[in-house]
C-alpha cells in the first residue's frame, strides 16, 4: 500500500509538473507570439521610416544637384562678365591711349601755331618796315626827279 501511495503521489507530482510545464509552454508560446508581433510591428515601422528617409535623401540629393547646377551656371556667368569687363578695361585703356596721343598732338600743334604766329608777326613787322623804306625811297626818288 505504501508503494501504491508513493506511486500515486509520484504520479500526482508528475501530473502536476506536466500541467505546470504545459502552462509554461503555453505562456512561452504566447510570449513568443507577442514578441514576434512586436518585432513585426517594429520592423514595419523601421521600414516605413527607412522609406521616408530614402525619399527625403532623394529629394535633398535632387535639390543639391539643382543647386550645384545653379552654382555652375552662376560661375560661368561671372567668368563671362569678368571676361567682358577685362575686354572693356582694355578698350578703355586703348581709348585713353588714343585720347592722350590726340591731346599731345593738339598741344604740339598749338605750340607750333604759336611759333608760326610769332614768326608771322615778325614777317608782318618786317614787311611793314620794308614798306616804309620803299615808301621813303619812292619819296626820295620823286624828290630827286623834281630836283633834277
Amino acid at each position: 500500500d505504501e508503494q501504491n501511495d508513493d506511486l500515486e503521489q509520484r504520479q500526482s507530482g508528475i501530473l502536476s509538473l506536466t500541467e505546470e510545464v504545459g502552462t509554461l509552454r503555453i505562456e512561452m508560446v504566447s510570449e513568443k507570439k507577442i514578441s514576434l508581433e512586436q518585432n513585426e510591428t517594429l520592423n514595419a515601422n523601421l521600414q516605413a521610416h527607412l522609406g521616408d528617409a530614402k525619399s527625403l535623401i532623394g529629394e535633398q540629393s535632387s535639390d543639391l544637384e539643382k543647386r550645384q547646377a545653379d552654382i555652375l551656371a552662376l560661375t560661368e556667368e561671372v567668368a563671362t562678365l569678368q571676361a567682358g569687363l577685362e575686354s572693356e578695361k582694355q578698350t578703355s585703356l586703348d581709348l585713353n591711349g588714343t585720347l592722350t596721343a590726340r591731346i599731345r598732338a593738339i598741344g604740339e600743334a598749338t605750340l607750333l601755331m604759336g611759333e608760326q604766329t610769332s614768326d608771322l608777326e615778325k614777317y608782318q613787322a618786317d614787311v611793314a618796315s620794308l614798306t616804309e623804306e620803299v615808301t621813303a625811297l619812292q619819296v626820295d626818288i620823286e624828290s630827286e626827279k623834281q630836283t633834277s
